[in-house]
């Protein structure tokens, strides 16, 4: 009789161990279950800060690369400039003309003491070919006609990193989208003095 006894008390200790473990399993699988539902709150909250922060990455990058672009393409300008610049000069010499009109790739253009003039329709709209037309903008517009645009015989430019004396002149050229007061320019001095100081060529890319 104990030992039945004792048998059924051991079969009852397992069965109750069966119902425990049953039970924590059992548990267990429902909040698994419940958990792959959906996510909590705070696994929310840093799914959106990790997505922000990507965002924020992504859109810095981007800008800097719209950035880069633009600052090439003023410094391929400026570089366009200076070599047309030295055409002319040489020519001039060959040509013996200081300060005159002078025939440049079928145009004449404006020369003065021995460089081309700062003039956009009378000089550089025609001398520079860079297989883009450059129309003639007011400083104070934005550049919407064409890809490039340009203005001359100018006295100033905000960001312009030396003063104009008299009577030279700078000529400016911008990209669509923007005004001079944007400051992401290239620009063409000719200073006209007496000691007839060669031209100063340069960029503006603070505001690129």
């Amino acid at each position: 009789m104990r030992k039945i006894e004792s048998s059924r008390f051991k079969y009852v200790i397992f069965d109750f161990q069966l119902c425990v473990k049953g039970s924590f399993i059992n548990m267990n699988f429902h909040n698994n279950k419940k958990n792959s539902n959906g996510f909590t709150l705070v696994e929310l909250i840093m799914v959106i800060i990790i997505l922000g922060t990507i965002a924020i990455s992504a859109a810095t990058r981007f800008l800097n690369v719209q950035s880069d672009a633009k600052v090439s393409k003023i410094k391929a300008i400026a570089a366009a400039m200076k070599s047309t610049s030295d055409l002319v000069y040489v020519k001039a010499i060959i040509n013996n003309v200081v300060t005159d009109n002078m025939d440049f790739n079928g145009t004449n253009i404006s020369v003065i003491n021995g460089y081309i003039g700062a003039h956009w329709n009378k000089s550089w709209r025609y001398a520079l070919d860079i297989g883009k037309e450059i129309s003639y903008t007011s400083k104070n517009s934005t550049c919407t006609k064409h890809s490039l645009c340009g203005v001359g015989q100018q006295n100033s430019a905000p960001g312009l990193p030396f003063v104009i004396l008299s009577p030279g002149k700078v000529a400016f050229i911008w990209l669509q989208g923007e005004k001079l007061a944007d400051r992401c320019y290239a620009f063409y001095y000719n200073p006209n003095d007496v000691n007839k100081t060669s031209p100063e060529i340069g960029t503006v890319t603070s505001g690129c």
